[in-house]
């Protein structure tokens, strides 16, 4: 039962039509959630845990970089190195947001054609990440993006 200001008592039948106001989740925050239940997903059906997840993400990110920067053109290799390993340049941030919506992407195809989440397939959908065409002209925009800095 809900009391009213007017200390009168509603029954049941009226709660039910009685208007509920509640806030509703933004996109960005039901995207969260679904990156998080797509991680939990991944560690549970492939047994792995939280750092080889995070290594095998890591290695990704640095085959991605050296497919994208060669590291024997001594011009390119720079790149590499800076991207890597310079927090100014936000590699990290750009590829990790990039990851968890290829991830999700990737997750739903499996969804969507009964196929079952395998260590062999999750780390083929790691090594297609190295020549993945959206995500090399996301790096070319979100590089483009950034204020200059020197090298």
């Amino acid at each position: 039962m809900y009391l009213l200001n007017q200390k009168k008592m509603l029954t049941k039948n009226q709660l039910k039509t009685f208007p509920v106001h509640t806030k509703q989740k933004g996109h960005i925050s039901l995207m969260r959630e679904k990156f998080i239940s797509n991680r939990v997903l991944i560690l549970t059906e492939l047994q792995l845990s939280e750092d080889k997840y995070r290594d095998l993400f890591f290695e990704a990110g640095c085959l991605f970089l050296e497919q994208m920067y060669n590291r024997e053109d001594e011009h390119l290799s720079v790149w590499y190195e800076r991207l890597a390993k310079d927090s100014r340049f936000k590699f990290w941030k750009w590829f990790e947001a990039e990851f968890k919506i290829l991830e999700n992407d990737w997750l739903n195809i499996l969804a969507g054609g009964n196929y079952k989440l395998t260590e062999w397939r999750f780390k083929e959908f790691l090594d297609q990440l190295t020549n993945d065409i959206y995500l090399e002209q996301s790096l070319t925009q979100f590089l483009s993006r950034l204020p200059y800095v020197e090298l």
